[in-house]
């Protein structure tokens, strides 16, 4: 599972900044539109592969659309050690 959250406004200003409209970079990345807008609009995340494609199709090094204050992923959640002793 990719653990990282990818910054949809960033993603949406370097589309535009590249000349790239959303249905020409899903065509070239392989993925539909309404995925795109989803991930711009962060209602959704991209798969490794989609996150992969658009950082080749923009030409941006590995981690330039990653948000720095993400939360953690649910996998990073899911097997962090969980305290003891906290009664319910």
């Amino acid at each position: 599972m990719f653990s990282h959250t990818v910054d949809g406004p960033a993603l949406r200003s370097t589309r535009e900044r590249r000349g790239f409209s959303v249905p020409a970079l899903a065509r070239k990345v392989g993925a539909s539109s309404q995925h795109l807008y989803r991930i711009e609009w962060g209602r959704r995340q991209p798969s490794p592969a989609l996150y992969h494609a658009l950082l080749t199709a923009l030409d941006l090094p590995e981690g330039a659309l990653l948000r720095a204050d993400a939360p953690p992923s649910r996998a990073a959640l899911a097997s962090a050690p969980r305290s003891q002793g906290s009664a319910r």
